[in-house]
């Protein structure tokens, strides 16, 4: 990859804002996609996997609550509060 991904610098800091969660067990929503990209949700569900595979997290998707996901996943232009 040749860009950085929403105006930030790579790092190897995976807490960027700081915060940590301090539990094992996340949720995760998809706010929005885009006809951009094909298959979106399944590379999601496999990146997932790598994680889980890799660590102690589970990752559990929710609809109910979007916005109070651990997670929120969505494509935007310009400054979307990240």
């Amino acid at each position: 990859m040749e860009r950085y991904r929403c105006g930030l610098p790579d790092s190897d800091d995976y807490s960027l804002s700081g915060r940590t969660w301090q539990k094992q067990e996340l949720t995760y929503s998809i706010l929005n996609s885009t006809p951009d990209l094909e298959g979106e949700e399944q590379a999601i569900s496999e990146a997932i996997k790598l994680w889980t595979d890799a660590v102690q997290l589970s990752f559990t998707r929710t609809y109910a609550n979007p916005q109070e996901a651990d997670i929120r996943i969505l494509w935007a232009e310009g400054i979307h509060g990240d």
